[in-house]
């Protein structure tokens, strides 16, 4: 089962783009293979939609759309893209913000931050963040990148539109999920304050980036992220000039640490990632050696270091 998992792409776009010349392959995607899904529903989780995933898609799935076509636009300066996409995003975001209606605490999110290591390697996955905190924060990404990428094609009025609802909406994020003392969330995560802090506008930003690098060190300077958080980790310790945790966490060898596969003495990889942190000790299902999703962190070293 390696299909078209949307969250992979959304979270690996960016990397990708900077990594390997993906400008036509992205738009082709784009124009042939997720508008046709658009068209047909909601987007899903899988694109082409076929044997596994759900419609609509987990928000930070569908987000995909709109993430590839920023990295076009934000690497590349390819517009042309998101001129085709602009549509299906206007209208992928109107589905979203029906659904966020109820409150951003109720949204539905069936995967979430996927895949954390769990404490004890072969126990699946780890602890994550309440389940609506990665679906409400992949609704106001989202809204952020159009009104980026309006206002790079050249339309004022639709980005100052897009601005508007992501300041909304990034308010009630906050008024949802920050518990106070530099906290986002009750579940004591890294992916919770990391989230947070990649919105922008926490209610204390110098006081909640203390409390992620003290959750860094509990853990010895080891994520605990899922995908979703790990790849706005290294985004946010960037933005608070934390390059000396960044790199900790990028140089661990043990478990659990990117660093892990390469240097484990059960099965060392050699050029590819591990979808699974401790896959040696999980069973064969969904346990691919050949896995993009955990690469964004490669967006980080080729920007600012």
């Amino acid at each position: 089962e390696r299909l078209g998992r949307m969250g992979d792409a959304s979270l690996s776009s960016e990397s990708m783009a900077l990594n390997f010349e993906m400008a036509p392959f992205f738009s082709w995607w784009v124009r042939h293979v997720v508008l046709p899904e658009q068209r047909a529903g909601a987007l899903p989780d899988v694109v082409p939609f076929v044997r596994y995933g759900g419609r609509p898609a987990d928000v930070s799935w569908s987000a995909a759309l709109p993430s590839v076509a920023h990295a076009v636009c934000d690497v590349y300066g390819d517009t042309e893209t998101y001129r085709e996409a602009a549509s299906a995003i206007a209208a992928l975001v109107d589905e979203v913000g029906v659904e966020a209606r109820a409150g951003l605490g109720k949204m539905r999110t069936p995967y979430g931050d996927w895949c954390p290591p769990p404490a004890r390697m072969g126990k699946g996955q780890g602890r994550k963040p309440s389940p609506p905190l990665t679906s409400a924060f992949s609704y106001a990404l989202m809204v952020q990148q159009a009104a980026e990428l309006a206002r790079a094609a050249g339309n004022a009025s639709e980005g100052a539109r897009y601005a508007s609802l992501g300041r909304e909406i990034v308010s009630n994020f906050h008024t949802a999920f920050y518990v106070g003392n530099g906290t986002f969330d009750t579940s004591g995560t890294q992916t919770a304050n990391v989230l947070g802090l990649a919105l922008g506008g926490a209610p204390d930003v110098g006081l909640a980036r203390r409390r992620l690098l003290s959750l860094l060190r509990a853990r010895r300077t080891h994520y605990d992220t899922g995908i979703v958080g790990f790849k706005f980790l290294f985004d946010v310790l960037d933005q608070a000039q934390a390059h000396d945790a960044a790199l900790a966490v990028l140089s661990q060898t043990d478990y659990p640490s990117i660093g892990y596969y390469f240097a484990n003495s059960l099965e060392p990889a050699t050029a590819n990632l591990w979808e699974l942190p401790d896959a040696p000790a999980e069973g064969t299902g969904m346990n691919s050696r050949n896995h993009h999703m955990w690469s964004s962190y490669s967006a980080y070293l080729v920007k600012s270091v």
